[in-house]
């Protein structure tokens, strides 16, 4: 088993990889329709261009982050419109 510091650059980037898939794979029915990141700072940001995926994300915004937090690690999730921001959360607080 390797240790976290005998990871390399592609150990790290494929285990966010399957974070981000599994994370899909838990809200089928709105994530694989937006495009989704996280930054470095750790905010999954989720650009969604359609009207009636993004008010399913906002109800279901407690599970989102509950389970963003868990897989992903996330600190602060960030839902976008039209390339503007519109809903900034804690995912700790929820």
């Amino acid at each position: 088993m390797l240790k976290l510091t005998e990871m390399n650059v592609d150990d790290l980037n494929k285990l966010k990889q399957l974070r981000m898939e599994r994370l899909i794979g838990i809200f089928s029915s709105s994530l694989p329709f937006c495009l989704i990141q996280i930054d470095d700072e750790n905010v999954l940001s989720i650009h969604c261009h359609h009207a009636g995926v993004m008010n399913g994300l906002i109800s279901e915004l407690e599970d989102l982050c509950y389970y963003a937090c868990l897989i992903a690690g996330v600190k602060f999730i960030s839902l976008h419109s039209l390339q503007r921001e519109i809903l900034r959360v804690d995912a700790f607080i929820l």
